[in-house]
C-alpha cells in the first residue's frame, strides 16, 4: 500500500528509505573527499617538481618525498643535452653570442670605459702644476700635514688608473662566466652564479677608501674654494659615470638573457627547452666540477663540452642525494662558504673553478678549442693593457715625487715621466718654457730679417 499522505506535508519516508539516502549522502561525502585529496596530491607534486632541480631550498620533510624528487631529478638529468648536435639546435633557440662576438664585444667595452676614464689621468696631468702645491712648502716643515698632503695627492691622481686596472679584470671575469653560462644553457642546464653585494665587496671597499683619500685632497692642498672645485669637475665626471656603470651592471644574470630576447625568437621552443632544463646553483657545480675533473684526469680521456657537463649534473644529484639528507629524513643544502667570495684575481689564476672548467685538458671538441685560442688574444690584450697602466702609475709616482723635490733629476725621471704621454700640458712651468720658446724665435726671426 502506498503511504497515506500527511495533511501538513509531504508524507514521512519509511525506515528502509531514509537509509538509503544516508548511504547515498555517505558516498557522495566520500566521493568529494577523494577528489579533494586527489587535487591536495597533485599541489604536493607540483610544489616538488618546482623545487627538485638542483636548487638550494628543499622542502620535502621526508624519506617518501625525497623518493619523488630523486625520480623527479632523474628524468631532467636524462633530458641534459648531451651531443653536440642538439646543442647546436638549441643555440639556435635564442641569441647564442659567438665566440669572436664575446670576445670582440669585452675587448671593444673595456677599451671604450678605460679611454674614458684616463681622460681623468690626463686632466689632472696637465693641471698638476697649478692644482697641487709643494706640500712641504705649503704646510712649512710640518711633518704630519706634509706626508697626508703628498698621499692624497698622489691618491688622486692615480685613482682613475686604478679604476681602468679594476675594470680590465671585472670583464674578464665576466667573459669567463658568460661563455660558461651560455654553454651550459646550450646543454639545457641554468647556471645561477651567486653575486655577492655591490658594498660587501672588498674591491668596492677598497675604492671607497680610495675617494675618501682623494676628496681628502682639497684640504690639505688649500683647494677648498670655488676655483679649486672647478678645477676638479672635468676629473670627477668620468669617475662617477665609470662607478655608476659598474653599479649597474655589478650582477652579471641582469646582463645575460633577459626573458623578452629569449623568447622573441621561438617561443614555443623557449617553453620546451625550459621544461627540459636544470636548474643547478653554482657553488653546487663547483663542488661536482672538482669530483668529475678528478675522475677525468686520471682517466686521461677527451671528452665534449655536453658529456662533461651532463657528467657533472648527474655527479651533483648524487651530492644531494647522499649527503645532504640527514636522519630523520629532511633535506638540508647549504651554500660553499667561497662561492662568490673569491677576488677579482682569482680569475687570473688556473684554479679558479670557471677557468679550470673551460681550460679542462679533458674537454677537446672543437667549440672549445676555438674559445681557447680567441681567449688567449683577449688574454694577451689584458696584460698588455694592464701593464701599460701600471706603467704609467709608476711613473706617476716618480713625476710626483720630482714635483715634490724628493727626488733629484736622474735617468729613473727621464724613463718614467707623464709628459710623455699627456695630449695637453700647461702649467707655470710650460707656459715659461712656451715664453722662452717664442722669445727664441723673435730673435731668430729678426736677425733672419736683418741678414
Amino acid at each position: 500500500m502506498a503511504p497515506k499522505e500527511h495533511a501538513y506535508g509531504p508524507p514521512k519516508k519509511s525506515k528502509a528509505e531514509r537509509h538509503t539516502d544516508l548511504k547515498e549522502r555517505r558516498q557522495k561525502l566520500f566521493e568529494d573527499l577523494e577528489k579533494v585529496e586527489a587535487d591536495l596530491q597533485k599541489q604536493r607534486e607540483l610544489e616538488e617538481s618546482e623545487t627538485a632541480a638542483l636548487m638550494s631550498q628543499w622542502t620535502p620533510s621526508t624519506k617518501q618525498r625525497h623518493e619523488k624528487v630523486e625520480q623527479h631529478m632523474a628524468g631532467k638529468l636524462k633530458k641534459v643535452a648531451e651531443e653536440e648536435e642538439v646543442a647546436e639546435e638549441i643555440r639556435h633557440h635564442f641569441d647564442y653570442p659567438g665566440e669572436k662576438g664575446l670576445v670582440a664585444m669585452q675587448i671593444g667595452m673595456s677599451m671604450g670605459y678605460c679611454g674614458y676614464v684616463i681622460t681623468s689621468w690626463l686632466y689632472v696631468g696637465a693641471l698638476r702644476h697649478d692644482l697641487f702645491p709643494d706640500c712641504d712648502a705649503y704646510w712649512q716643515g710640518r711633518f704630519e700635514q706634509t706626508a697626508l698632503c703628498e698621499v692624497t695627492v698622489l691618491t688622486f691622481w692615480t685613482f682613475p688608473l686604478f679604476c681602468c686596472i679594476f675594470l680590465l679584470i671585472f670583464f674578464y671575469r665576466d667573459l669567463l662566466c658568460t661563455r660558461l653560462y651560455y654553454e651550459c644553457l646550450a646543454h639545457n642546464v641554468f647556471l645561477d652564479f651567486e653575486n655577492i653585494d655591490f658594498f660587501n665587496s672588498k674591491a668596492i671597499r677598497i675604492m671607497c677608501v680610495q675617494i675618501i683619500f682623494s676628496l681628502l685632497m682639497y684640504p690639505f692642498t688649500g683647494n677648498v674654494h670655488l676655483q679649486g672645485l672647478k678645477l676638479t669637475v672635468a676629473y670627477w665626471l668620468p669617475i662617477l659615470s665609470f662607478l655608476a656603470m659598474l653599479y649597474a651592471s655589478w650582477d652579471l644574470e641582469t646582463r645575460l638573457l633577459s626573458l623578452g630576447k629569449y623568447v622573441e625568437r621561438e617561443f614555443d621552443d623557449a617553453k620546451i627547452h625550459i621544461d627540459n632544463s636544470v636548474f643547478i646553483r653554482d657553488y653546487l657545480m663547483r663542488q661536482a666540477f672538482e669530483i668529475v675533473k678528478t675522475d677525468a684526469r686520471k682517466e686521461a680521456k677527451s671528452h665534449r663540452t655536453g658529456k662533461y657537463i651532463r657528467a657533472i649534473v648527474s655527479t651533483a644529484e648524487q651530492l644531494v642525494r647522499e649527503s645532504m639528507v640527514d636522519e630523520t629524513g629532511s633535506i638540508t643544502l647549504q651554500g660553499d662558504a667561497a662561492s662568490g667570495k673569491e677576488t677579482f684575481f682569482m680569475a687570473f689564476s688556473q684554479s679558479y673553478w670557471v677557468n679550470d672548467f673551460l681550460y679542462c685538458p679533458s674537454l677537446r671538441d672543437k667549440r672549445a678549442l676555438k674559445f681557447r685560442r680567441l681567449f688567449l688574444v683577449y688574454k694577451v690584450y689584458t696584460w698588455c693593457l694592464m701593464l701599460f697602466l701600471l706603467y704609467l702609475a709608476f711613473a706617476t709616482c716618480v713625476s710626483h715625487l720630482r714635483h715634490q723635490r724628493w727626488i733629484d733629476e736622474s735617468i729613473l725621471t727621464r724613463w718614467f715621466r707623464v709628459e710623455n704621454f699627456l695630449i695637453v700640458s700647461f702649467g707655470p712651468k710650460v707656459e715659461q718654457e712656451a715664453q722662452n720658446f717664442f722669445r727664441y724665435s723673435e730673435q731668430l726671426a729678426s736677425r733672419v730679417h736683418f741678414t
